[in-house]
């Protein structure tokens, strides 16, 4: 009988407890968008991304804080080309080809370096047309949240949100 009555009150206070619980809210969104492919979080509720303006050949990267706000947004050559290697707060790592395949560093001021080899290719997967390592890898969430892509019905364009975890 003691058992029960335990197992009972443990059940009552779990079925509480997860009727009680949230879902995500969201936090922000960055509108103005077409055809992302790839969303890179930075662990602290900003993140990097790339998109399509309206060829694959017509592309950029863009990158935005916590908060939503631009740090830093750039062309480049070719979506499938280019990809994001790494993004935190404070730095940005991607790949393009200008006109060799090259490394590209920005801070959170958004001044670019150039890493490049002058005498070979960096992560480069082998054969003709190389393309850099970790091409359009996503990594869509954190431990304070994620990122979703919301794309309009009947017209070229999407919607970046970030939610917070409850």
């Amino acid at each position: 009988m003691k058992n029960t009555i335990f197992t009972i009150l443990i059940l009552t206070a779990v079925l509480f407890f997860s009727f009680s619980a949230k879902a995500a809210s969201e936090v922000w969104t960055y509108d103005g968008l077409s055809n992302i492919f790839q969303v890179v979080a930075d662990g602290k509720g900003g993140c990097a991304m790339t998109r399509c303006t309206n060829s694959i050949d017509n592309a950029e990267i863009v990158w935005l804080d916590n908060k939503g706000q631009l740090i830093f947004q750039t062309s480049i050559s070719n979506i499938i080309k280019s990809s994001i290697i790494m993004c935190t707060p404070k730095h940005l790592l991607f790949t393009d080809f200008r006109p060799d395949p090259v490394f590209i560093q920005v801070d959170n001021n958004g001044t670019e370096s150039v890493v490049s080899s002058p005498s070979g290719k960096y992560n480069m997967v082998p054969g003709p047309g190389t393309i850099p390592v970790g091409i359009l890898n996503s990594k869509i969430d954190d431990k304070k949240g994620f990122f979703l892509v919301r794309s309009a019905t009947n017209e070229n364009g999407a919607t970046l949100i970030r939610y917070k975890n409850k």
